[in-house]
């Protein structure tokens, strides 16, 4: 028997009647049940149970618990619901029962939220144990040993729950178009229809917060360095790249991470970076560098400098998405009253390199007269004008301070806050400086 032509398929359901119609889609529902349960039951025999029980083990329990969470209660849930499904086929009352099967079986259908919300946790264990060949080979050799068609491989069998509820969505759709609205049926359907519509939000939902925890625990494993989880539910991922930083004598590369809640960078690439700072997103305050390309300035609690991405693109897109960041953080600490508006923000030292005298008392350096920097301001000063200490917050630790800041704080009174950075008034003029020898522009 050979297949039908699609436009031929297309024209002969266009002759059915409504009620062939319908029928036509009930016999989906049932028909791809079966199919589905079927391959549930496989992966549990083929590789949940052979995994479990192969001597000498292969996985550790926790293993096996991590890639398979849920995914037993979900088979065990849909192969009620198949039992009721065809128990009514053999009654004769699927056509009418459809909707109320449906509408008494959702509230348990909610175990697949749960299900994916493991599925980053699954991927990710999978994604680890794929890294031994022999383990590669263990589960090829369990898929070969599925008898017929159905040889998928572990990942497509766990994707399937995942793929199911839209597919509900789409039938049931279909179902409630194709029934006339007098129908004893109609109103469960209705309602089916409505809460399977929820219950596909709320998985998707999981599924992209399993993916915010998968791109974290793949993150986790290329950094050395971080103290505390990188994976935690309230953090997400944002950007990384590559950025030139600019250093008291240099130009080093450092790479970076951005999360809703900290920047990290440090020396390393995509693959492998020790951490050199970690930064709150709500202790940011991100300036344009007036005259540069690709040139901006990070001032933050810990340390503040100049970066140059690889175009004026990739700039733009670091700038807005920190300046997104930091202010949705600052909304979120205003909210819930954690905001502290008297951060200190250290201020941007200026290079040593691109001094030749004191920014104050103007005396030329020389290998007597070194260069200091203001813990205040960030200017290249002699030892004459930065003589005074002054506690700078968080911690109060004495820093060195110029003779100007000095004045300015015993005047004032006041640490150096962020509103006072943005405005310029305790910071210097944005620094022009372009690293020409990494052609950046």
């Amino acid at each position: 028997m050979t297949d039908v032509p699609p436009i031929n398929r297309i024209r002969r359901e266009s002759t059915l009647s409504r009620d062939e119609y319908r029928e036509r889609i009930v016999q989906e529902i049932l028909e791809t049940e079966i199919s589905y349960v079927d391959s549930l039951h496989t992966c549990i025999v083929y590789y949940y149970e052979k995994l479990q029980t192969c001597q000498p083990p292969i996985l550790s329990r926790k293993q096996i618990e991590d890639i398979f969470l849920y995914f037993d209660q979900v088979y065990n849930v849909n192969q009620a619901f198949l039992n009721d499904l065809q128990t009514y086929k053999i009654e004769g009352k699927l056509s009418r029962s459809i909707g109320e099967t449906f509408q008494r079986f959702i509230p348990y259908l909610k175990v697949y939220y749960q299900f994916i919300g493991n599925s980053g946790v699954s991927l990710h264990t999978l994604t680890e144990l794929e890294q031994s060949e022999y383990i590669c080979s263990v589960f090829e050799d369990l898929r070969c040993q599925i008898p017929g068609t159905n040889q998928l491989d572990l990942r497509g069998f766990l994707i399937m729950p995942v793929q199911r509820l839209p597919r509900y969505n789409l039938l049931l759709t279909d179902l409630l178009k194709r029934t006339p609205n007098t129908y004893v049926d109609y109103p469960k359907i209705e309602i089916a229809l409505k809460e399977m519509k929820k219950l596909t939000d709320s998985a998707n939902k999981a599924i992209i917060a399993a993916e915010r925890r998968r791109r974290l625990f793949l993150i986790e494993g290329k950094i050395s360095g971080f103290s505390g989880k990188l994976v935690e539910p309230h953090r997400c991922y944002i950007k990384e790249g590559m950025l030139m930083k600019v250093c008291r004598k240099t130009i080093k590369p450092r790479y970076f991470y951005l999360f809703n809640d900290i920047l990290i960078y440090g020396i390393g690439d995509s693959n492998n970076m020790v951490i050199s700072q970690v930064v709150d997103v709500a202790n940011i305050v991100v300036k344009n560098v007036e005259g540069s390309i690709n040139g901006f300035e990070l001032f933050t609690n810990k340390k503040s400098f100049v970066v140059y991405a690889i175009d004026q693109n990739e700039k733009q897109e670091w700038i807005n998405e920190i300046n997104k960041a930091v202010e949705k953080m600052l909304n979120t600490l205003r909210t819930r009253n954690q905001l502290n508006d008297d951060t200190f923000i250290k201020p941007l030292f200026v290079p040593d390199d691109t001094v030749v005298k004191c920014m104050i008392c103007n005396k030329p350096f020389s290998f007597f007269i070194r260069r200091h920097h203001c813990r205040f301001c960030g200017k290249c000063v002699c030892n004459d004008c930065s003589l005074m200490r002054l506690p700078q917050p968080p911690l109060n630790i004495f820093e060195r301070t110029c003779s100007i800041c000095v004045d300015r704080r015993l005047l004032s009174a006041q640490p150096i806050d962020k509103d006072l950075i943005r405005s310029s008034l305790f910071s210097l003029d944005s620094i022009s400086i372009e690293p020409t020898s990494l052609l950046l522009k």
